[in-house]
């Protein structure tokens, strides 16, 4: 019985979850609502462009020439399971991921074999190998910056904020990644590495925040301009009426999703910044942020403005206050 009624609970919480309204239905409620109060037709919906991909990074080489007699040099320290390795099928077929932390564990075994061997030619070898590797690690992080995981958690066309704090683990995620870049040499724990990037593809903040400001920012604008078109004299009862409407549906309902989008924008973007704006990241990349992320976000920020600043006006010239969140006002 205690069983039954666990199952009945959850089934009810996800049911209430699967049903809880998204950014769009907020807009058209609070739209429809308008209009009623104005008593015009609804203005059309502004259609959204779907985001263009976050741009792919080409597979670096990074092949160490050996001979076979160099090879069977290294038999007695690290380097050699590794070149082993990486010469099977699965080895040349490295996700990003396993490809950086293969790199990084090749480094390690290159500075010990350096260090440990007594052979003068072949300690020149290895040292020059090394150095070969440092300067090729920066090509490395940008193929793992642009893995499928994290193309996903960039550009990924479904899904909106909401205001609840949803995404706290993919934003600590995110700054693992910051932490990790190089020139950090802090060991890497693949198994980790690849937990962290499932983590940012499933949740996909940051492309939650870019549809989002680019939603806003194309919905508001013409959304203010319809009601300039229909502001109503403040002597009837609509002037109270749409009050009530901005305060019950936008106050309340649309401006705590900008809020946490707000939020989450000024958490990323140093993160963001130190991941992808760094010398010789490819300028396609930079191009692509510039656009969605900053410019996106510099348009949601001047449409929401614009709105709000129309709604001031509105409630100076009518003597009205204007409303706070939680006020339950009046028929709407």
């Amino acid at each position: 019985m205690r069983l039954c009624q666990r199952l009945c609970i959850v089934l009810a919480t996800l049911n209430l979850l699967a049903c809880s309204p998204e950014l769009p239905e907020h807009v058209t409620t609070y739209r429809d609502r308008l209009a009623n109060v104005l008593e015009v037709d609804t203005p059309s919906p502004t259609a959204v462009s779907p985001m263009q991909p976050f741009p792919r990074v080409k597979k670096p080489e990074n092949k160490i020439k050996l001979t076979l007699n160099e090879f069977y040099q290294l038999s007695d320290c690290p380097l050699y399971s590794l070149v082993a390795e990486r010469n099977t099928t699965l080895g040349r077929l490295q996700a990003p991921s396993t490809r950086y932390h293969y790199e990084q564990r090749l480094l390690h075994a290159l500075k010990r074999c350096a260090d440990n061997t007594e052979d003068s030619k072949l300690k020149t070898k290895l040292n020059q190998w090394y150095r070969l590797k440092q300067q090729q690690r920066a090509q490395n992080w940008y193929w793992l910056l642009g893995s499928e995981e994290l193309r996903h958690g960039l550009s990924r066309n479904q899904g909106w904020l909401s205001a609840q704090p949803k995404h706290s683990d993919a934003v600590e995620s995110w700054r693992y990644l910051q932490q990790m870049r190089p020139p950090s040499a802090r060991d890497i724990d693949l198994a980790i590495l690849e937990q962290h990037l499932k983590r940012i593809a499933d949740a996909h903040v940051v492309s939650r925040v870019i549809r989002t400001q680019r939603y806003l920012a194309q919905q508001l604008p013409a959304f203010t301009q319809w009601l300039e078109q229909h502001r109503p004299e403040c002597t009837n009862d609509s002037a109270q009426y749409l009050r009530n409407v901005f305060g019950r549906f936008f106050i309340e309902r649309i401006q705590p999703v900008g809020a946490r989008l707000n939020h989450y924008h000024y958490r990323l973007n140093p993160m963001l910044d130190d991941l992808y704006r760094q010398p010789g990241q490819p300028e396609a990349i930079v191009r692509w942020l510039d656009s969605y992320w900053l410019q996106g976000f510099q348009e949601y920020q001047t449409a929401m403005q614009e709105h709000i600043q129309w709604w001031q006006d509105f409630f100076k010239q009518c003597e009205l206050a204007p409303p706070t969140a939680g006020m339950g006002l009046g028929p709407t």
